[in-house]
């Protein structure tokens, strides 16, 4: 006799135990009425039983004593049961999302946020009971991200909302290397205070902070040359001039580069032109 199938009437099973007379035609019939109630459910039930839910609850059903209608009928209120934790589950899921929806990634094709409830939904039931269960510390570490990169850059709020987490955790990662770089720059211009001027070293701070940190890094890989070693050379003529040259351009600290290179030049002239005068108005030159 072959065995049952979801298109046959009674397994090989209950016709044993139908001819042993532990169940009658009539309790065959139900038991499999039973049967195919459950079978009806699961799929009736597409939408929120997983493939991986479905197979579990058909197993079950399989392996059930073939003549006890009350195991079945059983089966098919644990089913019930599972359906509005499953219910449950997914409304609670989605509401949490939801409530913080800023948080997650505007994404071109699909939000962020709809990305994990679709995911959600497609996972079985006892990885949904996981999913929920550390959802709030999920949702914790994108605020988190949110919040840094409110902090980091106010401006540019809708280029971070158009990322998932993976881009925001990199954009944040390089953000906080050019903060600290920015930081050591800035301690580098007020060490050698005395070769910039304000000016020059605000403009000089803002053009690194506008740098990739691979500019960055080849920036700083010439500024000993091209940048401190010209101020060095011009700050260090100067102070080689007397004091009484010195006074001529008592603000020298202040000027730009451009200036102090005027500025020593001038010095230089003068300095040039009272040493011809002394030296033709010396009583040895008549």
């Amino acid at each position: 006799m072959e065995k049952n199938n979801e298109n046959n009437i009674g397994s090989e099973k209950q016709y044993d135990s139908l001819r042993d007379g532990k169940i009658d035609s009539k309790e065959m019939v139900k038991i499999d009425g039973l049967k195919q109630n459950v079978r009806e459910k699961l799929l009736s039930g597409s939408d929120i039983f997983t493939q991986k839910d479905r197979d579990r609850w058909l197993k079950q059903l399989a392996t059930a004593k073939d003549d006890s209608p009350e195991e079945i009928e059983n089966i098919a209120r644990q089913i019930d049961r599972e359906k509005s934790e499953i219910q449950q589950l997914t409304g609670s899921f989605i509401a949490r999302v939801n409530r913080d929806k800023e948080v997650f990634g505007q994404l071109k094709t699909k939000s962020e946020s709809e990305q994990w409830i679709d995911s959600f939904k497609k996972k079985p039931v006892e990885t949904k009971r996981e999913w929920l269960k550390g959802l709030e510390d999920k949702i914790g570490e994108l605020k988190e991200l949110y919040d840094k990169a409110k902090t980091l850059a106010p401006d540019k709020m809708e280029e971070f909302a158009a990322m998932d987490r993976n881009k925001k955790t990199a954009f944040l990662r390089e953000l906080e290397s050019l903060r600290q770089e920015s930081a050591k720059f800035e301690q580098i211009l007020e060490k050698y205070k005395d070769l910039f001027n304000s000016k020059e070293a605000d403009s000089a701070l803002a053009n690194f902070n506008d740098l990739t940190p691979k500019e960055q890094t080849e920036f700083m890989a010439g500024f000993e040359k091209k940048e401190l070693s010209p101020r060095k050379e011009i700050s260090d003529k100067y102070q080689s001039y007397p004091p009484e040259y010195q006074q001529s351009c008592a603000n020298f600290n202040s000027l730009n580069l451009i200036d102090k290179k005027v500025a020593v030049e001038k010095m230089e002239k003068e300095l040039i032109n009272d040493y011809q005068n002394k030296l033709f108005n010396s009583p040895l030159s008549k």
